[in-house]
């Protein structure tokens, strides 16, 4: 007779799983046959993945199934076959509820025979799984400080990479790490100085006293989608950066002043002290500034007749993306017919074909002219 797991063959079991996941009828029920499967050397690898895959899918329910993954890691692989892999997947998604497998995950990270793949699946396990075990934060810091000599250079720096991230993920209960993430603000990897940048502002308030260094990666670094994620990490840090934030608002270059702005539109509450530095970014010579100064007023809902008519004479900007964005946050402001026809220069538009267009947008009228 065919071997059953909890009752079904391993062809009954291929079957079902295409109709399991989570909350879905029935699954929880099978726990137990997919526990079976997974721990069954014998059974075919594919479906013994599936299995694996499922119950971390299922979540709590799958509580029981725990110990079952966790000697996945422990199982010896072939080139097409990775249970260790395997095992950290699911793991990463039961998440905390896994978070007592996590030193034999940091084993398996560190070991010399462990593959390339399986690495980064124990780091996105123990991002995952989050602080809720002590050694988690402390082996990703490691990870990022020490260099796995058996790994090839691309590959350290990709670990460090998936380090950075998985202590953004984490979030503030990483604030341990803040000291090692700031080593690495200059590191000569763009992607790497953008991941640790992002895990500085992920921690909140938390990191503040990288808040400096965090800002010269605003100011001088020389890539932008770097100075974009130092913008947004000053945001998160809290109100304690405004006298920063209106400094660099100030700041003789016009795209230190826009991405000012862009880190005050990310701040949860506006602080009185700071809608000066918007009030005076909307006056602004250069049209980008205007427009991040327009987004920060939207973001807090202040200044609504400010941002009317500096939206309206954005719409007129030699820069294609700044007058199609104006139109986006003018729309989020829904003038009136009357509003619009109060501030804008109607011989102007009339020889301006995007921004009739654009207007057009912004004010759509049903027959009998209301909105």
């Amino acid at each position: 007779s065919p071997k059953t797991y909890d009752g079904l063959t391993v062809e009954e079991w291929r079957e079902r799983l295409i109709n399991l996941g989570p909350g879905v009828p029935g699954s929880v029920q099978a726990v137990v046959g997919l526990t079976e499967l997974v721990g069954d050397r014998t059974a075919p690898p594919l479906v013994r993945q599936q299995a694996a895959m499922m119950l971390g899918r299922i979540g709590r329910p799958s509580l029981t199934a725990i110990p079952t993954l966790e000697k996945l890691l422990s199982e010896p692989g072939t080139e097409s076959e990775s249970p260790a892999l395997w095992g950290a997947k699911a793991l990463a998604l039961l998440g905390p509820l896994a978070k007592e497998t996590t030193p034999r995950i940091c084993v398996l990270l560190l070991a010399r025979e462990t593959a390339r793949g399986t690495r980064l699946a124990c780091v996105e396990a123990l991002a995952q799984i989050g602080g809720h075990h002590p050694k988690a934060i402390p082996t990703l810091i490691g990870l990022l400080e020490d260099s796995i000599d058996h790994e090839s250079p691309e590959h350290q720096l990709e670990l460090r990479r998936a380090a950075a991230d998985a202590l953004r993920l984490i979030g503030g209960h990483a604030s341990t790490a803040v000291p090692t993430l700031m080593n690495f603000l200059d590191h000569k990897d763009e992607l790497l100085r953008a991941k640790a940048v992002g895990a500085l502002g992920a921690m909140g308030p938390a990191a503040l006293p990288s808040a400096s260094v965090v800002a010269e990666r605003l100011v001088f670094d020389d890539v932008d989608h770097v100075r974009k994620r130092a913008a947004f990490a000053l945001g998160q840090f809290g109100p304690e950066v405004n006298e920063l934030l209106i400094v660099l608002s100030e700041d003789e270059e016009p795209e230190v002043r826009r991405l000012s702005l862009l880190a005050i539109s990310e701040q949860p509450t506006l602080d009185p002290k700071i809608q000066t530095a918007i009030v005076n970014a909307l006056q602004d010579a250069d049209d980008s500034v205007r427009l991040e100064a327009i987004k920060a007023s939207v973001s807090h809902r202040i200044l609504r007749s400010d941002c009317l008519q500096v939206g309206i004479g954005l719409l007129f900007s030699k820069n294609r993306t700044v007058s199609v964005e104006a139109a986006k946050q003018l729309e989020k402001l829904k003038p009136t017919q009357a509003e619009i026809e109060a501030l804008f220069d109607r011989e102007k538009l009339e020889s301006n074909a995007r921004a009739r267009e654009l207007m057009r947008n912004i004010l759509r009228y049903d027959a009998e002219g209301q909105r």
